[in-house]
């Protein structure tokens, strides 16, 4: 009979989102977040470009792999909550290491049999072809985002929302920016967020009316149901007359 093993969590603290709404409608900025904003993540697997997964036969990939994300992958762990400008230094820091341990394989002649012994531990621990195939992983991945992350169109959307949440930005420039991205194809989960953001933050969007009906025309009438549950959870509402952002700007 195998012995109880101890539970892995002892504790849950479950926390109602409607305390925060703010948060989920911003720009995330970590590694794994922006992992989802740009392939997205569901149950721990992102379907990326499969020349990103397969870098020998790059000219030759086509379509999408699946590949999963979870602890078992030491880099991941180490990359997912860490905020994009350190993912360089993260993937330079565990390339270093893979290599000291490959490069201290042409230096055992001479070693004691404890550290032949240690060595061997530390090969049985990592995986070195596994890990170095995940470091190129990781390495194709981040360079991805990196050319999203740098793209004037990320910046700019960054800067409003941060003007927004800080007061120095009217909502109807986020709103004004929503639907730049609408009318560019951007995806409607893009849109929404922007302006779900507009409407907490402004208390409200004025031309809620128009652009209901803007978001009809342009990503057809399947967003009716959707966007009056929305009203419904408080998460769009229009603007009262001499209430939202203007009047907040006016008090300060």
């Amino acid at each position: 009979r195998e012995a109880a093993r101890e539970p892995e969590i002892d504790e849950l603290i479950l926390i109602d989102r409607e305390v925060d709404m703010v948060t989920p409608m911003l720009t995330q900025l970590t590694y794994e977040g922006l992992m989802d904003d740009t392939f997205s993540i569901s149950n721990g697997i992102v379907e990326l470009p499969a020349h990103l997964v397969s870098a020998a036969s790059a000219a030759q990939a086509k379509g999408k792999v699946k590949v999963q994300f979870n602890g078992s992958d030491h880099l991941f762990s180490q990359l997912r909550d860490a905020n994009f400008e350190q993912v360089g230094a993260i993937v330079k820091k565990r390339a270093t290491l893979l290599k000291s341990v490959e490069d201290e394989k042409e230096h055992l002649q001479g070693k004691s049999v404890g550290e032949i012994k240690e060595y061997v531990k530390r090969l049985k621990e990592i995986n070195i072809q596994q890990e170095k195939n995940l470091l190129s992983l990781h390495t194709s991945i981040a360079l991805e985002i990196k050319a999203l992350v740098t793209a004037s169109a990320f910046s700019r959307r960054l800067e409003l929302e941060q003007g927004l949440i800080q007061g120095r930005v009217s909502p109807d420039k986020a709103v004004e920016l929503a639907q730049d991205l609408m009318y560019s194809g951007e995806p409607l989960l893009k849109v929404l967020r922007l302006v779900v953001l507009a409407s907490l933050v402004g208390n409200g969007i004025r031309k809620l009316d128009s652009l209901r009906q803007e978001l009809i025309q342009v990503y057809g009438f399947q967003v009716v149901l959707l966007l009056v549950n929305m009203e419904k959870l408080g998460l769009l509402r229009k603007a009262e007359g001499g209430g939202g952002f203007e009047a907040a700007a006016a008090a300060a």
